[in-house]
């Protein structure tokens, strides 16, 4: 079995062996300062490592190796090897920290407005306000600016047998409109590429 230290430091190795012994390591050579020591034939029992630094006080950030492959060393280790995954975020994107349910309960509790296929327009005067960004909720290719509530600002039931169905907003500022159909999908639109939906 072999036991070394991977990192950008100095550092030291110490073993203590089931039977109480030590066995210790600096420098696997001069010019690889991490430290190895192998074990011959190693015995069942429990094993004490400690990783020290030869700088008192340094903080050495690295990985600690055991391994009975004897073609693993210091000098053919390489994490890149080990681990291949595609990087992930540590922040998942928010549509994805929210659950739909917080979103279609936000949407309860608005009166939906029935929008007939022949009946006339809905209208309503909105004041906007908003802190979510509006990409964090869009998926697919589209991505869209703006910031958003994540209660929406108004709620309406289309009935069957639309082919279509347009929404607009006007106002006084530069504004973004998004939209969560009844699959849960989002799409949006603002000013970039005279995108509508």
């Amino acid at each position: 079995m072999r036991i070394f230290f991977y990192s950008d430091g100095d550092t030291v190795l110490v073993v203590q062996m089931p039977d109480g012994s030590f066995k210790c390591n600096d420098n696997t050579n001069e010019q690889l300062l991490d430290p190895t020591v192998t074990l011959d034939k190693p015995a069942q029992g429990r094993y004490n490592v400690w990783v020290g630094s030869r700088i008192a006080k340094d903080l050495v950030p690295g990985v600690l190796v055991f391994t009975s492959r004897p073609a693993t060393d210091l000098g053919t280790f390489a994490l890149g090897s080990l681990i291949k995954r595609p990087l992930v975020p540590a922040l998942l994107p928010m549509r994805d920290r929210i659950e739909g349910g917080r979103i279609a309960r936000a949407a309860g509790a608005l009166t939906p407005v029935p929008l007939q296929v022949t009946g006339a327009p809905i209208t309503a005067q909105l004041a906007l306000t908003g802190d979510t960004p509006a990409v964090e909720l869009t998926n697919g290719a589209t991505l869209c600016n703006g910031l958003v509530n994540l209660a929406p600002d108004s709620v309406f039931d289309l009935a069957a047998g639309a082919d279509a169905v347009s929404i607009y907003f006007e106002g006084d500022g530069d504004t973004t409109l998004l939209v969560r159909d009844p699959a849960g999908n989002f799409v949006c639109a603002d000013d970039a590429g005279g995108r509508q939906i």
